[in-house]
Order: C-alpha cells, then structure tokens, then sequence
C-alpha cells in the first residue's frame, strides 16, 4: 500500500512540475505580446523649417579713393582694394543641426533672391569697376547686400517617431553693386555710396 502511495505521489509531482513548466516557458511571449509599438509620427528624413527673421545691409567689400583729373571725364576703370569679407554660414542654437544648404535654401526663398551657399566668402582679391565719372574726387567700391536671419524648425527622424525641435541663426549675401561715390555729394545712409564715401574719401 505504502508503494503504491508512494507512486501515486511521484506521479502528481511530475504533473505539476510539468505544469509550473509550461507557464515559465509561455511568460516571455505572453510579455512580448504587451510590450508597446512605436507610433509614426512625421515622415522619416524630413525636416520642416521656417525663417523667424530677416534683415539686409549694403556692405562695402571693395573701396578706393581715386582723384579724376579735368578732362578725365568718360569711362574709367579702376582696381579697388578689398575692406571687408563676408562669409555664409549657419550656426545652431540647438544641439541637433540640420543640413546647412536646406536652411540657405529657405533663407533664400525667404528674402526672394538666391543667396549664397554656406562657407562661401566674397572675393579677397581686387575688384574691378568700370563707371563714367566726370573730373573730381571718387570713392570707386563693389559691395554685397548682406543678408541676417534666424530660423527655427522640426527634424524627424529616420523612423519617423521622433520629432526633435532645431534652430539658429544665418548669415549670407547676394546683389553685387559697383560704383563710384562723388566725395562732394550727400547721400542717404543706407546707400552703398554714403558707405564707400565714409571709406575711401
């Protein structure tokens, strides 16, 4: 009797413990089963910005002072010196940058003109400007609006479950100018010949 006891006791062990088996092994699924999918939210690679503000001055790059004698008078062409260099760029206020070309190119569509790529700088060499003067006294100049903004905008990530906000800041320039400022004539300050004047007269 006792064996027999002893028989039927083993025998429930072995289904219990195959039992409690059976669960272990089923848990890793089951948790599998509950743990979250991520949900897309942008679309992947994109990024969405928007320029915040703009401003432009006229910048003399390129200045000389030149004495026209009397019967000088007509077209003359003249090397002026450089005096100032502008550089493109784009900096970022935030840690996650974006692609320095596509803020440039929002930057141009915001002020309305193609605006130079970043890293490229005006010419450092000498700049040649032919204009028709009469005799007197010239600041002869070549200059470049330069262009101010700041920016903002969203990058999403490659997954596009991930919206991380970008921002900073541009500078740029475009609109070439060349001319000669009389150093005996007024003119209105935001002008590039009251800048060449200030200069080179």
């Amino acid at each position: 009797m006792q064996l027999n006891h002893r028989r039927r006791a083993s025998g429930l062990a072995a289904i219990f413990l195959s039992v409690a088996g059976s669960a272990i092994a089923a848990a890793p699924a089951q948790a599998s089963d509950l743990s979250p999918q991520a949900v897309v939210i942008c679309e992947p690679n994109t990024t969405d910005l928007k320029i915040t503000s703009k401003s432009s001055t006229r910048t003399i790059t390129h200045a000389q002072y030149f004495s026209i004698p009397a019967g000088g008078t007509g077209s003359q062409t003249k090397s002026v010196s450089k005096v100032a260099t502008i550089k493109a760029s784009v900096s970022y206020t935030s840690t996650t940058t974006v692609s320095a070309n596509v803020v440039m190119g929002e930057f141009s569509e915001a002020v309305g003109v193609e605006l130079a790529l970043s890293g490229e700088v005006t010419k450092s060499s000498t700049e040649s400007v032919t204009v028709n003067v009469k005799s007197g006294k010239y600041a002869f100049f070549h200059g470049e609006k330069k262009f101010n903004g700041g920016w903002t905008g969203n990058k999403c990530n490659s997954n596009g479950t991930v919206i991380t906000p970008v921002k900073g800041t541009a500078i740029s320039f475009a609109v070439p100018a060349e001319g000669a400022a009389s150093c005996s004539t007024t003119y209105a300050s935001s002008t590039f010949e009251y800048k060449a004047k200030a200069i080179a007269c």
